[in-house]
């Protein structure tokens, strides 16, 4: 349970980087979806039903969403990295500077 407690301070540190980080961890969950949706539509349409008008369409979607994937990929880590950044101290320093603390 004093570990909980611990963990909830140190979210309320950064309630902007964590709120964020969920955000953008949606936003890539969404996106990482996409390419099977596509792929679903390239097998019905084209190859099922045989129907090469939308051959192009669908194949520049999936190049879109494998770009859109790749945008997504680091804005995530970056999330995570920002409190590491941050102007409040961390739990390492104020350990060494003999201000721990654990409850």
């Amino acid at each position: 349970m004093r570990i909980l407690r611990r963990l909830f301070r140190l979210f309320r540190l950064y309630p902007g980087t964590l709120l964020l980080s969920a955000v953008l961890l949606l936003f890539r969950a969404g996106v990482e979806l996409l390419p099977p949706l596509v792929q679903k539509q390239l097998i019905d349409t084209v190859i099922e039903r045989r129907d090469l008008s939308r051959l192009g369409v669908l194949i520049g979607a999936l190049l879109g969403v494998y770009a859109l994937q790749e945008v997504a990929a680091p804005l995530t880590s970056i999330s995570g990295t920002r409190s590491a950044i941050g102007d409040r101290p961390s739990l390492e320093h104020n350990s060494q500077c003999g201000q721990d603390h654990r409850s």
